[in-house]
Formats: structure tokens, C-alpha cells, sequence
């Protein structure tokens, strides 16, 4: 299976916890790989067929943005699952999200 692979994709968002989590807002790190195959994409050099990274990355900073969760975890199910229901030609994703030495992995 062919991999679409996003590192340190940095978004600041107002997630956490705590008070000061969601008054002062932190930086968070995604690294992704989203499986799928490329072989129409490749061959027929259809963008359809494929997965745009410019404009997943702007999608997840947007979804990332626009809510505030108290458990990173559930910030991280959110960019899958709605990963899945944009893109339905993915069929597997690998998402790494950290902050303060944190890291979440979603399959």
C-alpha cells in the first residue's frame, strides 16, 4: 500500500485540561501516514484520485481550531475519523499528535 507521509505539521490550539490549557493555548506536532493506493493518481495524473497534502494540512488546522476538548485523545480520534469521511480512498492511518513530550497514536 502506498503512504502519504506528513511530519511536524505544527498547529497552536487552546486543548487541555486545565484552565491555563485553554486560556493561554499550546503548540501540538502532527506526524501522519495516510495509506492508500496511488496507482490512478500516478498513471492517469489525476489530483481526484489522490489526497491533496496542502489541503489536508490546511483541513486539520482548521478541525484542529475549531472546537476545544479537554482530552487530546479525543482531538486526535476527530482529525481520524473525519480524515476518513473526506478522503474515503484512505484506508489506514497512523496519526502521531504530541505536546510537552506527549504522543497518541490512532490507527
Amino acid at each position: 500500500m502506498d503512504q502519504l507521509c506528513i511530519k511536524d505539521l505544527e498547529i497552536f490550539a487552546y486543548h487541555g485540561l486545565f484552565p491555563s490549557e485553554k486560556e493561554l493555548g499550546q503548540k501540538f506536532i502532527i506526524d501522519a501516514s495516510l495509506s492508500y493506493d496511488m496507482t490512478k493518481a500516478a498513471t492517469d495524473l489525476d489530483l481526484e484520485a489522490s489526497v491533496h497534502y496542502g489541503e489536508l494540512c490546511q483541513q486539520w488546522t482548521t478541525w484542529f481550531q475549531e472546537t476545544t476538548e479537554d482530552l487530546i485523545e479525543t482531538v486526535a480520534y476527530k482529525l481520524v475519523e473525519r480524515t476518513f469521511e473526506t478522503y474515503p480512498i484512505v484506508q489506514e492511518i497512523k496519526l502521531e499528535l504530541k505536546n510537552h513530550g506527549r504522543l497518541f497514536i490512532y490507527r
